[in-house]
C-alpha cells in the first residue's frame, strides 16, 4: 500500500467498518525516533498521529512459559528476544552463546508427586 522507495508516501483508502491487517516493515535511519504513523479517519480535516486505542494485536496464546532471550554467557546482555514459548525443548534458532529465563504457571490437574527433570547442554536452573 505504502513504500517509500517507490514515492509511495501516502494514500487514501476506503475501510469497511471493522479490524483491518496492518503489516509494517521499517528499517531504521541515521537518528532514533525517524518513524510515525499517522492517519485521517472519515470526517478529518488534517491527520492526526495514529492512536493507539485503533492498534490490536493478536492475543498470545494462554499455554506456554513467557521466555526472555539474551545474547552472551549471563543474563543482563542484549535482549535478542522475547516470546510465549509453549514447548521447551527445541531448536531456539540463535547463536551461540545465549541465555534464556523462562516464567510462568505450571497447571496440575492431578494432586501427587510428579517429576520434573531437564537435560541441557550447559547450566540451568528450575
Amino acid at each position: 500500500m505504502l513504500d517509500t522507495q517507490l514515492g509511495i508516501g501516502e494514500r487514501s483508502i476506503p475501510l469497511a467498518q471493522g479490524v483491518h491487517t496492518l503489516e509494517v516493515d521499517y528499517r531504521s535511519g541515521d537518528r532514533s525516533g525517524d518513524l510515525a504513523l499517522y492517519w485521517r479517519p472519515p470526517g478529518a480535516a488534517a491527520r492526526s498521529l495514529l492512536p493507539t486505542s485503533v492498534l490490536h494485536a493478536p492475543p498470545l496464546p494462554e499455554a506456554g512459559l513467557f521466555g526472555e532471550y539474551w545474547a552472551g554467557d549471563a543474563p543482563g546482555g542484549m535482549v535478542l528476544t522475547q516470546r510465549l514459548d509453549r514447548i521447551l525443548g527445541f531448536d531456539f534458532g540463535l547463536e551461540p552463546p545465549y541465555n534464556v529465563h523462562w516464567q510462568g504457571q505450571l497447571g496440575v490437574a492431578r494432586a501427587g508427586e510428579h517429576l520434573i527433570a531437564a537435560l541441557a547442554n550447559g547450566p540451568h536452573q528450575i
